[in-house]
């Protein structure tokens, strides 16, 4: 009898055992589904909120791969070197023939002269020589013979500068109906045919109309200017009649320099002007292809051709046939805007492009994307290691290197936290170094300043000359005066 109770109460403990077992490997199944379901919900909720984030600021844009580089050595890539200046750099500047960089400064007294810094002794002087009063402050294009170009907007005719003036002097009723302040499609002759004789009559008025008429006179040609002789002179040819000229001479392949941009005394200009170094003069290319208004990039091509930007397009211009290839859409990988370009060494494009926020009409910098405008292929460039906002007014800098890669430099930082346009923003020294081939990009050393708008030139023996860029955001902007030299590694003095 014990023997059957303890039979009974064995199977009784195993019977337990057993149906401990199956509740523990129901309640993990269960638990398992719960992690499941609770994965998958975490899962959607993550897509939801991202898909948010994109809809809600990149406009339905496509994200691109995020193949940056976070700093793990942060100090293995060189270093920023500060070099004290008392003068400011200029966004008007030229890297000459020996290696030096030329600037254009407007000193205090409304003078202009050029400035030199020399590398080898970290040096920065200015030059004796003053720059013509016409040649404003514009971007200047070297060429091939050392000599530099510049080509100014021309300045407003004598008669809509006096025309008040002028219109109170004439007492004939015809000539006042004659009289306007545009003058639109009539030349300087035909119109002193008008007021000259009133003219002659107020000493004082004839005086400032003659002096103004030699710098109207003057602007209608380019200046030429010669680094190593420290001389100035026109060009023998007059530019065409062009005003709020867009200052960014391209140099072609020939050697020839193609000007666009700009009106002429009935309106907006769409046509090309060709200057010839070896004659001296501008040639006019009339066309009827109108994309100068929305003009943001002019890229030269070894093939002779020139690629624009503009607008959401591209179109490549030949100028040996004075024609336009069919305008195409940017491949921008969703509803990204560009907002700063960078040519290569090998022509492909780096196009660094974001998004507008609600609030904000700058950008979040994050995406690259590499055109190459002799395939016409767009391809997915990676990311920033930083975040840099940029709108048409302040920019980051960025410089191809001796290797290839790329330095990015200031910019805006918390692009985020801006409320509106007129809430602060911060200016950055943050620096990165971004590969073209491996599509990758890491922070290194910060710069010594906060700049935006800044300006640099790589020079001959590898290092950045780095320079200008204002300290403020949306107030009254003050220059930055301090240069600084980015410093590879493995750089050599």
């Amino acid at each position: 009898m014990s023997n059957e109770k303890n039979n009974n109460n064995h199977n009784m403990k195993l019977e337990q055992f057993d149906n401990i077992n199956w509740l523990k490997i129901i309640l993990s199944n269960h638990i398992f589904d719960i992690k499941k379901k609770l994965l998958f919900l975490f899962t959607i909720i993550i897509i939801f909120l991202n898909c948010f984030y994109d809809y809600s600021y990149a406009e339905n844009s496509i994200p691109l791969s995020a193949t940056a580089t976070k700093n793990i050595s942060i100090n293995d890539e060189g270093h920023f070197q500060k070099i004290d200046s008392q003068i400011y750099g200029s966004r008007s500047f030229v890297k000459l023939n020996d290696g030096k960089v030329l600037f254009k400064k407007l000193l205090e007294n409304n003078e202009q002269k050029t400035a030199i810094f020399d590398p080898k002794t970290n040096n920065i002087y200015y030059n004796i020589t003053l720059v013509p009063e016409s040649c404003g402050a514009v971007h200047g294009v070297k060429l091939k013979n050392g000599e530099i170009l510049y080509v100014a907007a021309i300045t407003k005719k004598p008669a809509s500068v006096f025309g008040y003036e002028i219109y109170n002097l004439v007492d004939d009723e015809n000539y006042r109906k004659e009289l306007n302040y545009i003058w639109h499609g009539t030349s300087l002759e035909e119109q002193e045919k008008i007021y000259m004789p009133y003219l002659k009559n107020n000493s004082d008025l004839l005086k400032r109309y003659n002096e103004y008429k030699k710098e109207y006179e003057d602007s209608m040609y380019g200046w030429l200017y010669n680094p190593s002789k420290d001389t100035w002179r026109r060009t023998k040819g007059k530019v065409f009649l062009r005003r709020n000229l867009i200052s960014y001479p391209t140099l072609l392949s020939n050697g020839n320099v193609l000007l666009i941009g700009g009106f002429s005394d009935s309106g907006q200009c769409n046509d090309i002007e060709i200057y010839n170094p070896d004659t001296e003069l501008f040639e006019l290319k009339k066309t009827t292809k109108k994309i100068r208004n929305n003009i943001y990039g002019s890229f030269p091509l070894k093939n002779g051709k020139v690629m624009f930007l503009f607008g959401d397009k591209y179109i490549f211009y030949n100028p040996e046939t004075n024609t336009y290839s069919q305008e195409k859409d940017l491949n921008l990988f969703g509803k990204y805007h560009i907002k700063n370009t960078l040519m290569l060494s090998d022509e492909k494009i780096l196009m660094f492009v974001g998004y507008s926020t609600p609030l904000y009409s700058g950008s979040n910098i994050k995406k690259i994307i590499i055109f190459d405008p002799n395939t016409e292929e767009f391809i997915d460039g990676g990311t920033l290691a930083f975040p840099r906002g940029a709108d048409a007014a302040w920019m980051f800098d960025v410089v191809e290197l001796k290797d290839g890669r790329v330095l990015i430099m200031g910019g805006q930082e918390n692009i985020e936290n801006h409320i509106n346009r007129y809430s602060p923003l911060e200016r950055s020294s943050k620096a990165e170094i971004y590969d073209p081939k491996t599509k990758t990009s890491k922070l290194i050393n910060d710069m010594n300043y906060k700049r935006i708008n800044s300006h640099s030139v790589l020079l001959d023996d590898g290092r950045v000359l780095i320079f200008d860029g204002s300290n403020k955001i949306y107030k009254r902007k003050k220059l930055i005066p301090d240069f600084e030299v980015y410093i590879p590694k493995n750089y050599k003095k």
